[in-house]
């Protein structure tokens, strides 16, 4: 059964679960720190739990690499090659960017496109080869929390990479990026999509 935000009612519990997702999705084994009030603290666990029994529960590389300390496949880049990508967060992922319209808005904005071009969010069960001609891949932070004077920050403190052809140049700079809560999202204008992926096989 599809995972769903407990919390899309309220847009502040909402958004931390999401961030949590996200990290313990990223990072399974790495325990992840916010400087929140304590009930929206243990909100952000919760999505943490949440996301580390998610990544947890994917199916495991055709090689037999599984999750390394730091949380990755042993080389992300090679699973998306191998066996494509899928998308992350069930689709669910749209409270973490509210103050910028939505990851798409975010991610057409990044990446100048026209924001009244027609892109609908990636189907919750989607999945597809990597480096398709028309994709667009860019690393995204959904923390506002980042020096507005440091390059690629939105003026509502969320962060983008630049776009890049292939999925790997931009997981490349969602590792160099400092926050567990980064991820790529996959963005394809002729076939109007746009989401967050992550490598392999979905659920």
């Amino acid at each position: 059964m599809a995972i769903q935000n407990p919390y899309t009612d309220d847009s502040v519990l909402g958004n931390a679960w999401e961030q949590g997702y996200l990290a313990g999705f990223t990072e399974p084994e790495v325990d992840h720190f916010r400087p929140f009030a304590p009930d929206l603290l243990q909100v952000y666990q919760e999505g943490e739990q949440t996301g580390r029994d998610d990544r947890r529960s994917l199916p495991p590389p055709p090689d037999g690499g599984g999750i390394d300390e730091q949380g990755g496949h042993s080389d992300l880049a090679e699973v998306a090659k191998e066996l494509g990508l899928h998308t992350l967060g069930h689709g669910f992922l749209e409270m973490i960017f509210k103050e910028a319209g939505g990851l798409i808005s975010l991610v057409l904005t990044a990446l100048t496109i026209p924001t009244d071009t027609p892109i609908e969010p990636l189907e919750e069960d989607w999945s597809g080869p990597a480096d398709q001609p028309d994709d667009i891949y860019v690393a995204i932070c959904p923390r506002e929390d980042h020096p507005l004077v440091m390059h690629g920050v939105t003026n509502e403190g969320y962060w983008a990479g630049q776009g890049h052809q292939f999925f790997s140049d931009a997981l490349a700079d969602m590792q160099a990026h400092e926050h567990a809560e980064a991820f790529v999202a996959r963005c394809s204008v002729p076939e109007g999509s746009c989401g967050a992926v992550w490598p392999g096989q979905g659920q």
